[in-house]
């Protein structure tokens, strides 16, 4: 029988992690399948990601075209008919690789199975992880250092391929990055509060020249506010800021953010120094989940507390 890989993604991190899954789950043919949800910079920064990583003939890329939100009938159709042939199909595959193990989409269409492995899509491993048990839970390949539970099995990606990636490119610019964030966009703080943090953060670096990474979801606005800071500059990247060793525009000598799974890739692939900033969500309402992701954060790299409060 040839060896085979199946692998479903919905989001271009994802994605990444598939493509580092066929690198280390070696099969003589994969069968790559990407949802197109509907939502103009994610479906683009797919399509985009799939051309810049030219994957082999032993790789072939199907996309499939079903709506996150307002679907059609014909989309309800679709996912009947993709649920019916994934059953029929993902049992002649020796490895089943999923993304967003939430996505209802994905839930109602891949039967779990022992062959059954997730993809990382953030820090949402970790919260989904405690949420398994022993006679509940699904395998991982994964960045993440975490316990299995009962026969659950965790593989690990070492990002090789970035690491390769990172080795044969030539970086124009060398500079501190500040990951961006939505934490004012998802009302996690206000916009005015996520400002003045990063003029904070921006403050412990004088006379350093400092990238501002900005996040897909940031709102313009906010980042006209932030661009006016001084010694720091917005980029908006049009690829996944885990594919910065592939791009090679530009070289860490520091990572900086709040709480971002790209501190952690990042760390693992260029080996700078990284920091996970602290602000004040004492009042909001996904306390847990954050003090969850900055004591994992912990694990990987520095911890610093920002002095400027909520308001």
């Amino acid at each position: 029988m040839v060896s085979k890989n199946f692998l479903l993604v919905e989001t271009p991190l994802q994605l990444l992690n598939a493509n580092e899954a066929i690198h280390t789950f070696k099969a003589k043919q994969n069968d790559l399948f990407v949802r197109l949800s509907g939502a103009p910079k994610n479906d683009q920064q797919l399509k985009d990601t799939i051309k810049k990583l030219q994957f082999s003939k032993n790789v072939s890329v199907r996309f499939i075209h079903i709506k996150g939100q307002n679907k059609t009938i014909l989309d309800y159709v679709k996912i009947l008919f993709y649920k019916l042939r994934f059953f029929l199909i993902t049992r002649t595959y020796q490895n089943i690789f999923v993304g967003d193990f939430k996505s209802r989409f994905i839930q109602q269409s891949i039967p779990k199975s022992e062959k059954t492995i997730l993809l990382d899509d953030g820090l949402s491993t970790i919260h989904i992880q405690d949420q398994f048990s022993e006679n509940g839970n699904v395998n991982w390949f994964t960045m993440f250092d975490i316990k299995p539970i009962g026969n659950q099995k965790i593989y690990s990606n070492e990002f090789n391929y970035l690491n390769s990636q990172l080795n044969s490119s030539n970086p124009t610019k060398e500079t501190i990055i500040l990951i961006g964030s939505k934490l004012s966009e998802e009302n996690i703080i206000s916009q005015s509060y996520n400002i003045d943090l990063v003029q904070e953060m921006v403050n412990f670096y004088p006379n350093q020249e400092i990238t501002y990474i900005a996040h897909r979801a940031e709102a313009e606005e906010k980042l006209e506010k932030i661009s006016a800071i001084q010694n720091l500059n917005v980029v908006k990247l049009s690829y996944p800021l885990e594919m910065l060793p592939i791009y090679g525009e530009l070289k860490p000598s520091r990572i900086i953010s709040f709480f971002s799974t790209a501190l952690i890739t990042l760390q693992k692939v260029y080996q700078v120094e990284t920091i996970a900033f602290k602000f004040d969500y004492s009042k909001s309402h996904h306390k847990n989940n954050i003090d969850h992701s900055y004591d994992y954060c912990e694990k990987y790299m520095s911890v610093k507390e920002l002095k400027s409060k909520a308001y």
